[in-house]
């Protein structure tokens, strides 16, 4: 009796993937407002502002045009436009302020995406003792490790923290903001697409389909209503035992059939949860037909 992994479907994935990133980024999106006003952004904000305006209105000329107004300035416009923005740029003060509104704004992004995903991919999946987000429970799927053993608070920490959080949130927002200060630009462009290509690789390749934080944390989504999935090792080591028995036993032409196979240690569908616990032992070292006639030859 083998133990198959019941990989949840892909619309099944997608579906709660969109209904867990809306409630996410809506906490992240609070917490950073809420940094926000803490650190007092919109008043460094203001100060760029009123520099930049300072240069524009001494050269005459408006900073704050599109790439359309750009081209239709005229060759004196131009001229006046490139001095006043090479000034402003080169303004100790703006570089400063520069400088400290690119910080203020990573750590905003940092603090919101980190409540984000802790609350959302970590504190819930903790309550639910199942690995299931909001989302994933409205769909009945969930996460386990590649095992068919229940996720620990560890390997949520490393799926959600160290994967979902560092590696495909922080590096991507850190490049983007980059792209938008214009800093490192063409690294920035380079990593996001590497990024993006090793995450459709891994769940392209991976027999799991499974994504960067999936791979780190050795976890795979499935289906919870058909999914076999352990409390423990003690539990995944116990049901083992007891089914090669059982094969051993069948081998032998004996009959062994347990009344309860999967004992208190394992749960089976998201309606059914059994407390964790160790298998009967007595079920699982019950003695076969043909022990029970080699003991009473022994007896005669």
């Amino acid at each position: 009796m083998t133990i198959s992994i019941q990989k949840a479907s892909l619309w099944k994935r997608i579906s709660a993937w969109i209904f867990d990133l809306i409630l996410t980024i809506t906490i992240a999106v609070g917490a950073a407002s809420a940094t926000s006003a803490i650190v007092k952004y919109d008043s460094y904000v203001d100060k760029m502002d009123a520099l930049k305006q300072h240069y524009a209105d001494e050269y005459d000329i408006n900073l704050d045009i599109s790439e359309e107004e750009y081209d239709a300035l005229s060759p004196e416009e131009l001229e006046r436009y490139e001095q006043a923005d090479k000034a402003f740029r080169e303004d100790p003060e703006a570089q400063k302020l520069n400088n400290t509104t690119f910080s203020l704004s990573i750590l905003m992004i940092s603090i919101g995406a980190f409540l984000g995903i802790f609350i959302w991919h970590f504190i819930i999946p903790m309550l639910f003792k199942n690995g299931q987000t909001i989302g994933k429970k409205c769909f009945s799927i969930a996460v386990m490790r590649t095992n068919s053993v229940k996720v620990s608070s560890f390997v949520l920490f490393v799926r959600s923290i160290l994967g979902l959080y560092a590696i495909e949130t922080m590096i991507p927002a850190l490049m983007i903001m980059m792209l938008l200060f214009g800093t490192m630009s063409g690294v920035a462009v380079i990593v996001i697409g590497l990024i993006v290509i090793l995450e459709l690789v891994c769940m392209i390749m991976s027999e799991t389909n499974a994504s960067i934080h999936d791979l780190l944390s050795d976890t795979v989504v499935i289906d919870m209503s058909t999914q076999k999935i352990f409390e423990s090792e003690d539990a995944l080591i116990a049901y083992k035992e007891m089914t090669a028995a059982m094969e051993a036993a069948q081998a032998n032409g004996a009959e062994y059939v347990p009344i309860n196979l999967f004992g208190n240690a394992t749960y089976r569908t998201e309606e059914t949860e059994n407390d964790a616990g160790e298998l009967n032992e007595a079920l699982i070292n019950a003695p076969t037909n043909e022990e029970k006639n080699q003991d009473s030859e022994s007896e005669d």
